[in-house]
């Protein structure tokens, strides 16, 4: 009998709009038409269950991962973005009380700061077969997104308080981009223009940005 997987991660980092948000839940799953396998073989009581239950089951069915697939995926997820794979095997044949109250990830609810971020429409995304990842933000850090002028005032900072300290001589402002940066990766930390920063919008509902590439 084949055997499936459901995976999920954590993303250090992922952006939504203007802001970004650290350590970001995600559960992956496998966009496809029909389950890797008969669903006779991986649901009990099939042919009976009701047509909504049978529906329900086979989605879930369809979206987990099989062996192969979790091994492609846990390596293309390493090299993309450092992230790590966490997964559970899936007890088969599915039992009729479970396959009565799964719901498949496609379906979980999404607004705010929920949403589905289909990885295989990505330029880098090689294997041959389509992942989603479902995010839920709702309940982790968040902060503005670094963007050129943050980045410069935060250099112009840096700077001025060297000059003070009589520190800045051989100091090159490549080497403060690199400090800020690293900064604003670690810790979230950035000088901004604090009226600009409370004019800013909320980030939009629903969908958004794949986790940056790694570089």
């Amino acid at each position: 009998m084949v055997r499936l997987f459901n995976a999920s991660s954590t993303i250090k980092k992922f952006q939504l709009g203007e802001f970004v948000y650290r350590d970001v839940p995600f559960i992956w799953y496998v966009e496809r038409d029909a389950p890797p396998a008969p669903p006779e073989e991986l649901i009990l009581f099939y042919p009976d269950m009701p047509a909504r239950q049978k529906r329900h089951s086979l989605r879930y069915m369809s979206e987990c991962f099989t062996d192969a697939e979790l091994q492609a995926f846990r390596a293309w997820l390493w090299e993309t973005h450092r992230a790590e794979l966490e997964t559970t095997e899936v007890f088969l044949p599915l039992a009729e009380i479970q396959s009565d109250i799964t719901i498949p990830y496609s379906e979980l609810p999404t607004g705010g700061l929920r949403g589905h971020v289909p990885l295989y429409k990505r330029d880098d995304y090689d294997l041959p077969f389509g992942v989603v990842g479902y995010f839920d933000a709702e309940k982790v850090l968040r902060y503005v997104a670094l963007d050129d002028e943050m980045r410069s005032r935060s250099v112009l900072y840096l700077q001025m308080a060297l000059k003070s300290l009589g520190l800045a001589k051989g100091v090159t402002g490549q080497r403060l981009t690199s400090v800020v940066e690293a900064l604003y990766d670690g810790l979230g930390l950035a000088v901004t223009d604090c009226e600009a920063q409370a004019k800013k919008k909320e980030p939009p509902k629903g969908r958004g940005k794949e986790p940056s590439k790694k570089t």
